[in-house]
């Protein structure tokens, strides 16, 4: 029995007992876009990459700050998974997008890094020129062996400089912070420091270089194996202040008296850094003096949006981006991409409030992160807008048991989220719909600030979710109202939304006294396809077919005979009435709404001598449609449902 240490309501998994069918959930949304920060794919995954590791479930906005930031100005996705749970969703996963296979290196995304020197200089170098006062590029004799992240001294007769290094070309070395106005390179000696241990941030972008380490040696000497460090991060205009605390650690296993002291074990719990030092050959750290002094930074994080590709959102079959890591997560039911309409890049935000550096030279040189070339992502244009969702909708075709909730192109009139809709119409569109206009939402920065237009597509995703719990799947998600939104972006008279009804565009409308509401439930199928006119129809369908796929998985490799294929027809009779009875098929009998077909007379001997079982099921759902023909197939090694998709 698991054991529940925190009283509430706990949503515990059952097991599938033979001949039994389980309701499978619906309301799980996967998202892809920008994020702040959290885990990215590597570039070349091996054989024990899993995408959950990527692709991380999140069940509240506290839990989604925690993995992956707050707010940013250069995407739509936080703003977007806040709605998802302010309009009641309770479980998503969410999956990062950089440009993690850029082919230049510069362009991919970094994680901020430290390396710690130990209490020795080992390699010394002559410093034989130095950038204009104020800058951050020297000329020392030889840096072959000076890497980015090292730590150095720059000792002259009248000042020492401790600098990080940022990058090194030849004998021309870049630091992370420039020069004191007043520097002097007569006579001076660079001192590199061998690395005792290494810092980085939990991940990459350019929040890790405003994460701020202080270091406090334990013992008395000013060179220590053991030490305290606090961690923090500044609030800034979209989020409050980090911090963490660790009173004691060692980076020798030897001082370590259990795992609370060790401290490659205790900060494998940071939210904010990852912590490597040698597990034998350890060397003291630099503590109080020297190139770590009280308060040191992590540098060199980037995002690496600027070479960001539409391929980054979508991937491929062996390549883990996009949305080939949600293909791995089985719950996911609805798929949003709000920044695959991402356009009219707006100013980079503003840098982060620093702490003072007590390593300052001087008090007229301010402390900034260093600028990020690669914060802005590119702004897609209406090609590669499309091909995105149309990738979207393919992969929710492929998959079958999910919808894409899918956004119009910003600042479009009417005629042209008509026009746009009918682009994507076609034999996936059934897996798929389309809202307009966009919303504006609250600005977090401040109460009194502008609101900010984003796409509707989380909103409408915790609407589904919202609807499911307190419905079933089997009622349209429209006529709700959305929560997390102050106005629509574009006012739609009734006019219009006739004739975008009518080109299967989703309205978003302010009514009066009751607020921004969904106002339409049409699904993306072409206008022949009188079937799958409603999203709901397409969810109920997958929801149906879901549920009888994952809870006949039993019936592989049992005895091919009758009595198996009554078994599943009992199971599928029993499932389909209580849908019946909840309003989900239409008829006044259960004879109207389905059938369940599974005997001699599907199932001949030819067919089982081939090791298959077939059970055909018919379904009448509450829409404008007669049956729905779909066919359980198991073989020898699966069972699987086909969906046949015929009338009768």
């Amino acid at each position: 029995m698991p054991v529940y240490l925190t009283p509430g309501v706990y949503r515990a998994p059952q097991p599938v007992a033979k001949g039994g069918l389980i309701s499978v959930r619906t309301d799980v949304a996967g998202f892809v876009g920008y994020t702040e920060r959290g885990p990215l794919p590597p570039p070349n995954p091996d054989m024990t990459f899993k995408s959950d590791s990527v692709a991380l479930k999140i069940t509240s906005w506290s839990e989604y700050q925690a993995s992956f930031g707050s707010f940013h100005s250069y995407g739509y996705l936080p703003f977007a998974v806040r709605a998802f749970f302010e309009n009641g969703g309770k479980e998503c996963y969410v999956a990062r997008v950089g440009a993690v296979k850029a082919a230049t290196l510069s362009q991919r995304p970094v994680a901020a890094a430290l390396a710690l020197p130990s209490s020795a200089a080992s390699i010394d170098t002559t410093l034989t020129a130095a950038a204009a006062p104020g800058q951050a590029s020297i000329t020392v004799a030889d840096a072959s062996a000076i890497q980015p992240a090292d730590a150095i001294e720059l000792s002259s007769p009248a000042l020492t400089v401790f600098g990080v290094v940022d990058s090194v070309n030849g004998n021309i070395v870049t630091l992370t912070e420039p020069l004191p106005l007043n520097f002097d390179i007569a006579g001076t000696v660079v001192h590199k420091y061998p690395r005792a241990a290494f810092v980085q941030a939990k991940s990459p972008g350019r929040w890790g270089n405003t994460v701020w380490l202080m270091f406090s040696a334990i013992d008395a000497a000013p060179s220590s194996t053991r030490f305290s460090l606090r961690i923090t991060r500044p609030g800034d205009e979209w989020s409050g202040p980090e911090e963490e605390f660790y009173q004691k650690l060692s980076i020798d296993p030897a001082d370590a008296l259990d795992d609370t002291l060790y401290a490659l074990t205790v900060l494998s719990r940071s939210k904010l850094i990852s912590f490597w030092a040698p597990a034998s050959g350890v060397v003291p750290l630099q503590l109080r003096t020297g190139p770590l002094s009280n308060i040191q930074r992590l540098l060199g994080g980037r995002d690496g949006l600027a070479a960001v590709t539409k391929e980054d959102f979508v991937g491929g079959a062996d390549d883990y981006r996009g949305l080939r890591l949600l293909e791995e997560i089985e719950d996911i039911a609805i798929v949003c991409i709000p920044d695959a309409v991402y356009s009219f890049p707006p100013p980079p935000p503003p840098d982060h409030p620093l702490p003072p550096d007590p390593c300052a030279p001087s008090p007229d040189q301010p402390v900034q992160a260093p600028p990020d070339p690669t914060l802005t992502p590119p702004s897609f244009n209406t090609e590669e807008a499309k091909d995105i969702q149309l990738s979207m909708l393919e992969h929710c075709m492929r998959l079958r048991y999910r919808v894409a909730v899918l956004d119009s192109p910003p600042d479009l009139l009417p005629p042209d989220a008509a026009a746009w809709a009918q682009v994507l119409r076609g034999a996936t569109g059934k897996f798929g719909a389309l809202y307009y206009p966009w919303l504006d939402v609250p600005d977090p920065r401040s109460f009194d600030a502008p609101a900010i237009a984003v796409p509707p597509s989380g909103h409408v995703a915790g609407i589904y979710a919202r609807n499911d719990f307190r419905n079933g799947v089997r009622k349209p998600p429209a006529n709700e109202p959305l929560d997390f939104a102050t106005d629509v972006a574009f006012l739609i008279d009734d006019e219009s939304s006739g004739d975008l009804n009518l080109a299967r565009v989703n309205c978003i409308r302010p009514l009066p006294g009751r607020g921004i509401r969904v106002w339409g439930a049409r699904a993306l199928s072409s206008a022949s396809d009188t079937n799958w006119m409603f999203i709901h129809t397409r969810r109920l369908m997958s929801f149906i077919e879901a549920s009888v796929e994952r809870s006949t998985r039993w019936t592989v490799f049992e005895p091919n005979d009758d009595r198996l294929r009554r078994a599943l027809v009992h199971s599928l009779n029993v499932f389909l009435e209580r849908i019946w009875e909840s309003g989900g098929l239409k008829g006044a009998t259960t004879d109207q709404s389905f059938f369940v077909k599974c005997d001699a007379t599907n199932n001949p001997q030819s067919v089982i001598d081939n090791g298959q079982l077939i059970c055909q099921v018919g379904i009448a759902i509450a829409a404008p449609m007669e049956f729905i023909i779909f066919e359980i197939r198991r073989n020898v090694e699966s069972a699987q449902v086909v969906e046949e998709e015929q009338s009768s």
